[in-house]
């Protein structure tokens, strides 16, 4: 299998935040799985016509631009974190309409910016240039400065970038340690008065280890993060499908018995085959109490399905239930035995389950770029 580093994926945790008006005016990214989010506090000021410290529990609009077209709609997030002493300019908020749609993989990880001195950088915003609502920038990572302001109390220094790529709208965004592959601080603003050019490459950004002082008090990491790895197929596609398929395409392992004789429930298994036959639904689900009967009218459906051949034929069938067979280690053996077409050689390769998982998702998208691949869950 071939590998590759991964750094964490910006685009995957950050959002666009809004005012009243859903215009955008800054940008903020996600930190837990439940919906917190990080902000400037001068985007929030923007958003809400009000410092944050006024602010607390008012609502406003967020976007995730990492779920599909259709889910693109406005979530609610309200201001529930502030400093009420200091003037570092972070913000915590909490989505209000539920959790974030996003895998636990694609929540963003947080260190501090002690040691990411001389380290490159990349960062995502909502700046819009031409039709684009958002842009990369990248840079250096320069160290901590000091701020002189009357009156300004700090947790932590301001940390000086070395970028010419940052615009308006990008106040909020990660500043990603490329090195250590931890999100290290926020973006906060560009040097350009009065769009003078001279020391147009100078930035700054809040470090992040303000994060973890109350009321925000988030975790933050101290070592650098180990690249992810990107797996990609050992399997050449057309040799996975002649391999698998014609040797095995119903693979059956635990599934109830056939009923013979079967009455009603008519309408709830022409519902699902309308699922099937409709190409905008993967996933269909079967929810009720043990013992209800969703086994068999799952194995029910099948056979209706496969006796008509007026209607799309499954690709493949691999049945498993985890009621009475409990061990994961025996599911992805029977899964990776399934998809490569009885290869003994990933069983041997891969013995744990832990290592099979990537083999099994290599094998699994490879299938679903050929084959229409639709789920009955029960």
């Amino acid at each position: 299998m071939m590998e590759k580093v991964r750094l964490q994926r910006l685009y995957d945790f950050t959002i666009k935040i809004c005012n009243s008006e859903d215009l955008a005016v800054g940008t903020g990214i996600v930190v837990s799985a439940d919906g917190k989010i990080v902000t400037c506090a001068h985007v929030v000021e923007s958003a809400l016509s009000m410092h944050p410290r006024e602010a607390m529990g008012q609502e406003i609009h967020v976007y995730f631009p990492k779920v599909g077209a259709t889910e693109r709609k406005a979530r609610i997030a309200e201001v529930v974190g502030c400093f009420p002493q200091h003037d570092d300019d972070v913000v915590l908020l909490q989505l209000k309409d539920g959790p974030a749609p996003l895998g636990p993989e694609q929540i963003a990880l947080l260190g501090g910016a002690a040691g990411s001195e001389g380290n490159e950088f990349q960062s995502y915003g909502f700046a819009s240039i031409g039709s684009y609502k958002s842009r990369y920038a990248s840079g250096e990572i320069q160290g901590p400065v000091e701020l002189d302001l009357p009156d300004t109390r700090l947790h932590s220094n301001p940390l000086q970038l070395k970028t010419e790529d940052i615009r308006p709208g990008m106040s909020g965004g990660a500043v990603l340690d490329k090195k250590r592959n931890l999100v290290i601080g926020l973006m906060t603003e560009r040097w350009n008065p009065q769009g003078n050019i001279e020391d147009s490459n100078i930035a700054w950004a809040t470090d992040n280890y303000v994060l973890s002082f109350d009321p925000i008090n988030l975790p933050l990491r101290e070592e650098s993060l180990p690249m992810g790895l990107a797996f990609q197929p050992r399997i050449d596609l057309n040799t996975a499908i002649t391999a698998a398929l014609p040797k095995q395409k119903y693979s059956w392992n635990n599934a109830p018995p056939s009923i013979q004789e079967w009455v009603g429930r008519a309408d709830l298994l022409k519902s699902i085959t309308n699922d099937l036959i409709n190409s905008e639904i993967r996933v269909t689900g079967l929810i009720g109490f043990g013992g209800e009967g969703k086994s068999s009218l799952a194995r029910r459906w099948i056979e209706d399905l496969l006796e008509d051949t007026t209607k799309p034929q499954p690709d493949g069938i691999f049945w498993w239930g985890f009621y009475d067979r409990q061990s994961v280690d025996e599911f992805f053996e029977a899964a990776l035995n399934y998809l490569s077409g009885g290869n003994t050689e990933l069983a041997r390769l891969y013995p744990s389950s832990s290592a099979r998982v990537p083999e099994f998702t290599s094998l699994q998208e490879c299938f679903m770029e050929d084959a229409m691949y639709s789920f009955l869950m029960v």
